[in-house]
């Protein structure tokens, strides 16, 4: 057994119910900061949504068109019924 398993089970056994120990489990995780990569991926795509709802936001469209159509469909038609 691994030095961090023997601690983990020592410190379960001080607690006397189950949802104590999952308390002091939850601040530990709380107190600790996750690892860099992670923190960096998510600094990344915060700054990527917020620069695209910034550049939607600030730039304008050149160009805008619109056209006739008609939807023509590639086989027969089947009629549709809602219920």
């Amino acid at each position: 057994m691994s030095n961090s398993s023997i601690q983990r089970q020592q410190t379960k056994q001080q607690f006397a119910s189950t949802q104590s120990y999952l308390n002091y489990e939850l601040g530990n995780a709380v107190r600790s900061l996750p690892p860099l990569y992670t923190r960096v991926l998510v600094g990344g795509i915060c700054l990527a949504v917020t620069g695209t709802i910034t550049w939607a936001a600030v730039s304008k469209v050149d160009e805008v068109t619109t056209a006739n159509g008609e939807v023509v469909p590639a086989t027969q038609v089947q009629p549709m019924r809602s219920p």
